[in-house]
């Protein structure tokens, strides 16, 4: 919970007073856009084939010189 008279001012992730009193004044404001279109397209692939067919795609990808991030959902880390 917030301390007194602190709580008016918190929304959206504002910095708490002790943050900013270890900023000591250095404050930057990140503003994140959302691109319209930008979201990738989503494939549900079989499990059994999964790993596989995942691997396919990034020897794909790092053949022509490209990076790749796999993210997991943290749901499903508990299985891996």
């Amino acid at each position: 919970m917030a301390p007194a008279g602190e709580a008016d001012r918190l929304h959206l992730g504002d910095p708490a007073n002790w943050e900013l009193d270890e900023a000591k004044g250095v404050v930057v404001e990140q503003i994140i856009r959302r691109r319209p279109g930008f979201d990738p397209l989503v494939e549900i692939r079989p499990v059994g084939t999964q790993v596989d067919d995942l691997l396919a795609a990034i020897r794909e990808r790092t053949k022509t010189g490209d990076r790749v991030l796999v993210t997991t959902s943290p749901s499903a880390w508990p299985r891996i």
